[in-house]
């Protein structure tokens, strides 16, 4: 597991991309059945442009895991790199409703009377797709939409949320 937690902070940007994989492809020779190591190799041949590896990768390991939001989030940046927009919607929006999913368990614990989800315009009707079929309950929680440039590190999906008791 070191390895392969080494190799993901290196394709976050901690170090080179170069060894990020380099250390991915150790981790999965070590462990090549572990979807976990699969991902992080597959996360860093996207780093590394090599899109269609990654893709490969990165089904293996969404079919293994495949409610990991993580392992989805990565394969939905593959297909959107190859150019395949539907698949990557598809990635996406699953990857987004595990988001809610996390958010929902959160609103019922505390009982909060406000959220704001925002996100990158660009991806917005998967989102509100995703977020008119996931809350179901009234009130609904408040979002708020904000256009900005990009998100950061390359990122496709931002939610934050603000719970006011």
């Amino acid at each position: 597991p070191a390895l392969n937690n080494l190799a993901y902070l290196c394709a976050e940007g901690y170090c080179g991309k170069d060894e990020a994989l380099s250390l991915a492809m150790r981790a999965f020779r070590l462990e090549p059945g572990n979807p976990g190591i699969m991902d992080t190799l597959g996360y860093a041949l996207l780093k590394n442009g090599r899109h269609e590896d990654s893709r490969k990768v990165l089904e293996k390991a969404a079919s293994l895991l495949p409610n990991n939001p993580s392992v989805q989030y990565h394969l939905g940046m593959a297909y959107k790199q190859a150019g395949n927009k539907q698949q990557a919607v598809q990635a996406l929006e699953k990857y987004t409703r595990y988001l809610f999913k996390g958010i929902d368990i959160i609103l019922l614990a505390y009982s909060p009377d406000d959220v704001i989800i925002g996100g990158d315009l660009a991806n917005f009707a998967g989102m509100n797709a995703v977020y008119s079929r996931y809350f179901t309950y009234q009130p609904l929680p408040a979002r708020q939409t904000v256009e900005i440039s990009g998100l950061a590190k390359g990122a496709l999906v931002e939610i934050s949320c603000l719970a006011v008791r």
